[in-house]
């Protein structure tokens, strides 16, 4: 309930005190890993996952939570290899086929990925996935595409409308950034003078 309503510093509280009990206490680990994950304390969640999973008999849940810790800290080979088998046992599971999917992409192979999404989502879903993939790869020409084809196919698709929105934000500060400021002005001063 702690972990539910956000009390994540009471949750890692708890969830260490059950291990100092009960050292091989794998849900507690796994729990612990979940909460340092959510708390961007990326390294210590890995390693608390993969104490969990080297438990034994990991849940597909444990390793899709360790897959997505892998892929947040960069491990991009070790986040794949643990989403496949979590993919595995639970084909159908739409958030670890998706992070699969995005594990794929950013590795750069779109095709497969699109084929994950494909998966798990209705075709709009799918697109704007891709889009997000191909816009992390620099790709933004063909992830502005994606985006438009979501929309095109779902013109209430949030997701695909907030990545269209982050590429002209981005676009309007790079113009602003490119464009010289007037003399004399506050924007031209450097914040750190």
């Amino acid at each position: 309930m702690l972990e539910r309503n956000k009390a994540f510093a009471e949750s890692e509280k708890l969830y260490r005190e059950i291990l100092v009990s009960e050292p091989d206490h794998p849900e507690a680990r796994h729990r612990l890993g979940v909460v340092l994950l959510r708390t961007e304390q990326i390294d210590q969640a890995i390693k608390c996952l993969s104490d969990a999973v080297q438990q034994g008999d990991p849940s597909t849940g444990l390793l899709g939570d360790l897959g997505y810790a892998q892929m947040l800290a960069g491990d991009l080979p070790a986040a794949e290899q643990t989403l496949r088998t979590a993919v595995e046992a639970a084909p159908d599971n739409e958030r670890i086929v998706n992070n699969l999917g995005m594990v794929v992409g950013f590795q750069g192979n779109t095709e497969e990925s699109l084929a994950l999404f494909r998966r798990v989502n209705n075709e709009s879903e799918a697109q704007s996935n891709l889009a997000f993939v191909l816009s992390g790869l620099g790709k933004l020409d063909d992830a502005k595409d994606r985006y438009h084809q979501a929309l095109n196919r779902d013109p209430k698709l949030k997701q695909a409308a907030r990545g269209l929105a982050e590429f002209h934000r981005t676009f309007e500060a790079a113009n602003k950034s490119n464009s010289p400021a007037p003399r004399n002005s506050k924007s031209s001063r450097s914040p750190l003078q």
